[in-house]
């Protein structure tokens, strides 16, 4: 996280209950948040959805029926722990889908989706979500702030608003207006009120575009040989925009979307189908555009500048190249799969996949890439089918790193804003600062510590309520299970949802959209399985095979669950075990 702070309050009302809201919006926006914390990509309103496309997905053929019974357990569990859905619904939704229904038939569940998506659409469920804000600051509930918020974010983006925009838009709100209370919190989120708006489009693109300009009027596009007034009028978008012997401007008009981040969405989708098409018939060259920067005129004839988006396959943690020359290194001269042919080629080939990945800003094409990647390593299983065993495989990796995961995130926060408070700790403890911070957070024994850090992050609500927030998780064992199976449970829907959307891809030709966080999640899928795989190839261990690696996890992670399976408070010796499981 970063520290925000706002800068221009006109009243003191609600000042810590609106600054944590603040904060925890920018947590929610940031490229780089950890993945715990960003938005869930489904709410009710959008899984609902998904259900009525399985099934017509069924119903043609694409995907396997067994996909229905996936999503509706999923929503199952989704409104029963969400207020927000149970008000909404007219029907009780264990009603409408009951637990463990015999002999259903597929035009009844489509019958019943229809009348649970009728009632909880989205525009419903965001204007609930901005009361239960409102009356939360108001209450100065921070625990439902930090929720209600989220399942907003998350209701904002996935109706068609650009992640970029509602960025720029919150920043740019927090950091100009005078914030008086709650009235500005309603003007906030008044700015997402779903209004559409028709922009044109300017995009340089290469000379190739020229030979067609026929083919173009039928995508409302055209070359064109001069910029209009508004444009010439305007020092910036005459720099971007430039017409010589290999650059010309394609103008794009009636597009329709929320913000202009969509619109230039919009617009490249329109130049990928052209070009696509053209590259049936003419080979070497491809009509190129400048995904850098498009410049954009609303119907008001305002001028902005929509610059590129972060590749959704660049969002997420990495290395600063010092360490990541390390971590090579130690890779090349201790790296002990190099010795087996068989495990050797499935690592090369995972790393390529991995390497295309990282070559393209197509989210279907870095999805299809990721996903054999993640087909290749993970073991088969006869017993069981594929998506089951990839669940199992990449859940055992992640449900051993979550407790650190989380503890070493939180300890990067604390020390980017109070660096002093965690090396005090680790000198006195003789540990590093994850492990110290580990053990005071879990440690019975170390309350007054606890009340100490807490007194030092103070004026830093998202910080202070974080601290709390993992403290309660690793206050007892089972709580801590609790969170890790809560956190396993989503990674094997959002597998199956990536699987599902791959196989739609594939069998049906269709271009999906909205599938951003499928590809960093199925990204970081692959991230920890590769690291996990180095360390414990280049450890103690020396595996040197994937199976090895796998059925490793798999024993380890039923270990912890053993472990925290009891009564009782997390121990010193359980914190070095949970630190130290990929080190042995």
């Amino acid at each position: 996280m970063k520290h925000q702070e706002i800068q221009k309050w006109k009243s003191d009302e609600l000042k810590k209950e609106i600054t944590f809201f603040y904060q925890r919006l920018d947590e929610l926006l940031f490229d780089y948040t950890l993945d715990s914390y960003k938005p869930r990509m489904m709410n009710p309103p959008f899984l609902a959805q998904e259900l009525i496309n399985a099934i017509d997905d069924t119903e043609n053929g694409t995907i396997n029926e067994k996909n229905i019974d996936h999503i509706i357990d999923e929503t199952r569990l989704f409104v029963e722990n969400d207020e927000i859905a149970r008000e909404l619904l007219p029907i009780r939704f264990d009603r409408i889908f009951p637990e463990n229904e015999k002999n259903k038939k597929i035009e009844n569940i489509k019958v019943k989706s229809q009348i649970f998506h009728k009632s909880v659409r989205n525009d419903l469920y965001k204007e609930k979500c901005c009361d239960l804000i409102i009356s939360s600051i108001t209450d100065g509930d921070l625990t439902k702030i930090d929720r209600y918020t989220s399942l907003f974010v998350t209701s904002v983006i996935g109706s068609g608003y650009s992640k970029q925009h509602v960025y720029n838009a919150t920043s740019d709100f927090f950091n100009t207006e005078n914030i008086d209370g709650i009235s500005s919190i309603k003007r906030y989120l008044s700015l997402f009120n779903g209004k559409r708006y028709r922009y044109t489009c300017f995009i340089n693109v290469n000379n190739i575009a020229d030979h067609i300009p026929s083919q173009l009027s039928l995508f409302d596009a055209e070359i064109i040989d001069d910029l209009p007034d508004v444009l010439k009028n305007d020092e910036t978008a005459k720099k971007i925009l430039k017409i010589t012997r290999k650059d010309k401007i394609i103008k794009m008009t009636d597009i329709n979307a929320f913000d202009i981040f969509k619109a230039k969405e919009i617009s490249e989708g329109i130049l990928r189908a052209i070009s696509d098409l053209y590259s049936v018939f003419h080979h070497k060259n491809k009509i190129r555009w400048n995904q850098e920067k498009a410049v954009i005129i609303d119907e008001d004839e305002n001028v902005y500048i929509a610059n590129k988006e972060t590749n959704v396959i660049f969002r997420g943690r990495d290395m600063l190249p010092s360490r990541a020359a390390k971590e090579f290194d130690r890779l090349l001269s201790s790296f002990s799969l190099i010795g087996r042919k068989s495990a050797i080629k499935t690592f090369r080939g995972i790393v390529s996949l991995h390497g295309i990945s990282l070559l393209t800003d197509n989210p279907q094409n870095q999805l299809l890439n990721l996903w054999i990647a993640l087909e290749t390593v993970c073991p088969g299983n006869d017993q069981k089918a594929k998506i089951a065993s990839i669940s199992e495989g990449v859940g055992s990796i992640l449900f051993i790193k979550y407790l650190k995961k989380l503890v070493s995130n939180h300890a990067k926060d604390i020390n980017r804003y109070k660096s002093s408070i965690l090396k005090k700790y680790a000198k006195n403890d003789g540990l590093d600062i994850v492990h110290s911070c580990f053990n005071t957070l879990a440690l019975s024994k170390h309350d007054a510590r606890r009340a100490e850090l807490q007194t030092s992050i103070s004026g830093y609500p998202l910080l202070e309520f974080r601290t709390q927030q993992l403290r309660n998780i690793l206050s007892s064992k089972k709580n801590a299970l609790r969170a890790i199976e809560s956190h396993i449970r989503r990674v094997e829907w959002q597998i199956r949802r990536t699987y599902r959307t791959r196989n739609i891809i594939v069998h049906s030709g269709q271009r999906i959209t909205n599938i951003d966080q499928l590809v960093e999640n199925t990204h970081a899928y692959i991230d920890n399985i590769l690291e996990t795989t180095m360390e414990l190839s280049c450890g103690n261990l020396n595996f040197d095979d994937f199976d090895q690696v796998f059925e490793y996890c798999r024993q380890q992670q039923l270990e912890l669950q053993c472990m925290l399976n009891q009564d009782g408070h997390i121990s010193e010796s359980d914190v070095s075990f949970i630190l130290s499981i990929e080190r042995r």
